[in-house]
C-alpha cells in the first residue's frame, strides 16, 4: 500500500510540474501572438496610410498651359493645384482608392532649354519667368517637385524610366501615371508591362496626340486627359522667334498669299537634283516622325497649302487650304515629307515649285541609297531651277 501511494504522489508531482509548464508554455506563446499580432496590426496601419498615386512627367514635352507660365510663381502654385486636384478627383472615382491616399508628383524637365524655347515663343519675356514658375509649383505642395533633368538628350526619359522600374513593384504605390505621350522612345518601354500584373497600375496622361510610334502601346492602358492643364499643341523649337511678316495682298481680296519670313521653307533652294539617267529626285530632308504625325492628328495643321508655305507664295485665287497656321522649320519639314508622299504624275518634271515626291521621304535601304520610287541616287547632278523652269512641262 505504501508503494501505491508513492507511485500516486509522484505521478501527481510530475502531472502538477507539467501543468505548470504548460501553462507557462502558453503564457509565452500568448504573449508572443499579442506582440506580433499588434506588430501586423501596426504595420497595417503604417501600411495602409502610406499609400500613394505617383505622377510622372516629361516636362520637355508635356507643356503646361501658356498663360499660366507667363503668370511666374502664382502660375506655378496654380498649375500644380490644378493638376492635384484632377488626378486626386479621377482616382477618389475608381472603388480602390481613398482620401487617404497621397498624391506624389515629379516633372522632369531641361529647365534651361524650356525656359528659351517659352521666351523664344514669345509666351515670357527672358527665361526668368519660368524660373519662378517652377519655384511655384515646388512651393505648392510637400510632395510635387519640378525637377531640373539636365541638358543631355535622354536626360529626362531615363529618369522617368528609372523612377517608374523604382516604384511599380512597390507595395505603397498604388498607381503610376505617365505623362509621356510626346515621345516615341518610350514604346518600347511601357511595352515591357502590357500583358503583366503591372498593366493596371499604369495610366497615360495625354496632351498632344500621342506620337505614332507610342499610340499601339499606349492603348493598352489607361488614359487621362487634362486639358485645362496641359497644352494641347506643341511649342515651336527654341530660338523659333516669330519674325515680321512680309504679306502680299490681291486688289481683290484680303487673303494673304505669301508666306510670313519667318516661316519659309529652309531648303528651298535654286537648285534641283537629277541622278545619273536624268531623272529628278529631291534632296535629303531631315524630318521628324512625330512632328509628321502631329501634321496628320492635330486639326489645327489640317489643309495646310503646300504651294503657300513649301514654296514661298500661293498663286491660287480662291485656295481652298489654309494660309494662317504659324509653322516652325521642324513642321515645315514634315510638311515637305507629307507632301512628298504624293508622287508627282509627271515622268518627267523640272517645275521648280512643284511639292509632290519624285523621290520618296521614306527609304527602303538607306545605306544603299535607293528611294523608294526606284530612281538611283547615287549620282546627283545640280541642275539650276531658273533654267529649268523654263522646261517644265506644266505650270
Amino acid at each position: 500500500m505504501n508503494t501505491l501511494r508513492q507511485q500516486v504522489g509522484d505521478a501527481w508531482e510530475k502531472y502538477s510540474s507539467l501543468r505548470q509548464s504548460l501553462h507557462d508554455d502558453l503564457l509565452r506563446e500568448n504573449e508572443r501572438l499579442t506582440i506580433e499580432r499588434d506588430a501586423a496590426q501596426a504595420a497595417l496601419e503604417a501600411y495602409n496610410h502610406n499609400k500613394f498615386v505617383l505622377v510622372l512627367i516629361d516636362g520637355d514635352g508635356m507643356l503646361f498651359q501658356d498663360e499660366q507660365i507667363a503668370q511666374g510663381i502664382d502660375g506655378g502654385e496654380n498649375t500644380e493645384r490644378d493638376l492635384r486636384d484632377a488626378i486626386t478627383t479621377y482616382f477618389a472615382s475608381q472603388g480602390a482608392y481613398t482620401q487617404a491616399d497621397n498624391v506624389l508628383m515629379r516633372v522632369f524637365a531641361n529647365l534651361k532649354g524650356l525656359g528659351g524655347t517659352y521666351a523664344g515663343a514669345g509666351i515670357i519675356q527672358g527665361d526668368s519667368k519660368f524660373r519662378d514658375f517652377v519655384l511655384g509649383f515646388n512651393k505648392s505642395h510637400k510632395f510635387s517637385e519640378y525637377i531640373d533633368a539636365g541638358n543631355s538628350k535622354e536626360a529626362a526619359d531615363s529618369k522617368i524610366k528609372a523612377t517608374t522600374q523604382l516604384f511599380i513593384n512597390n507595395a505603397h504605390c498604388k498607381h503610376i501615371v505617365l505623362g509621356i505621350c510626346h515621345d516615341s522612345g518610350y514604346s518600347g518601354f511601357i511595352g515591357e508591362y502590357i500583358r503583366t500584373p503591372s498593366q493596371d497600375k499604369i495610366t497615360m496622361l495625354e496632351s498632344v496626340p500621342f506620337d505614332f510610334h507610342l499610340k499601339k502601346n499606349a492603348e493598352n492602358f489607361g488614359k487621362l486627359r487634362i486639358d485645362r492643364v496641359f497644352r494641347l499643341r506643341p511649342l515651336p523649337s527654341a530660338g523659333k522667334t516669330p519674325r515680321p511678316q512680309s504679306i502680299v495682298v490681291d486688289a481683290h481680296s484680303t487673303r494673304q498669299r505669301s508666306v510670313p519670313n519667318g516661316m519659309l521653307d529652309p531648303d528651298h533652294t535654286r537648285i534641283i537634283f537629277q541622278d545619273k539617267d536624268g531623272h529628278r529626285i529631291d534632296t535629303k530632308i531631315s524630318w521628324d516622325p512625330q512632328t509628321l504625325q502631329q501634321l496628320y492628328a492635330d486639326p489645327y495643321f489640317h489643309k495646310l497649302c503646300n504651294s503657300f508655305y513649301l514654296c514661298r507664295n500661293c498663286e491660287a485665287d480662291n485656295c481652298g487650304y489654309r494660309h494662317d497656321a504659324q509653322l516652325d522649320s521642324n513642321q515645315l519639314n514634315a510638311l515637305k515629307c507629307k507632301a512628298r508622299k504624293t508622287k508627282c504624275n509627271f515622268d518627267t518634271c523640272w517645275n521648280a515649285n512643284c511639292t509632290s515626291g519624285h523621290t520618296s521621304p521614306l527609304k527602303i535601304q538607306w545605306e544603299r541609297e535607293i528611294y523608294a520610287y526606284n530612281v538611283d541616287t547615287r549620282k546627283r547632278i545640280p541642275v539650276d531651277k531658273e533654267k529649268l523652269t523654263q522646261r517644265s512641262l506644266y505650270g
